[in-house]
């Protein structure tokens, strides 16, 4: 946590690094991928048991997020035509996608909290519906 935030400070979201992600995903001629994406290549919505979901699941270090935006599609960049045709027409996608900011630029990690012994408090509060955000630190 000393990474992202420095004491008293705050997270810098507009310096923070870009987290890349490379997917290689692929369909039958008459299935889709399973996200949708915006004109900007932004990625609004992955569909439960879809292409880009099953890819998820079996590498959720580099698990592609709504917000993600692809940057390279089967070696296509710097042309958004020939992106979005490829991300309808080709049955292999080998995509690029960068997450451009906030915590979660850093991707999903584990950790263990243990007390050193029974009713010591753990100098963190949690928080968060679903899952755990680390609200605040203590010395």
């Amino acid at each position: 946590l000393d990474i992202l935030l420095e004491k008293g400070g705050a997270f810098d979201a507009v310096n923070a690094p870009q987290l890349t992600l490379n997917v290689l995903i692929a369909r039958r001629e008459h299935e889709g991928f399973g996200f949708a994406i915006s004109d900007e290549l932004e990625v609004l919505e992955i569909k439960d048991g879809g292409k880009l979901a099953l890819w998820n699941q079996s590498n959720a270090f580099s698990a592609v997020a709504p917000g993600d935006v692809v940057v390279e599609v089967n070696g296509w960049s710097n042309n958004g035509h020939d992106m979005q045709d490829a991300l309808r027409q080709d049955l292999v996608l080998d995509m690029v996608l960068v997450r451009r900011s906030g915590a979660a630029a850093f991707g999903t990690f584990g950790f263990t909290l243990q007390r050193a012994r029974p009713g010591e408090q753990l100098g963190c509060i949690l928080s968060g519906p679903g899952g755990l955000d680390v609200e605040s630190v203590r010395d």
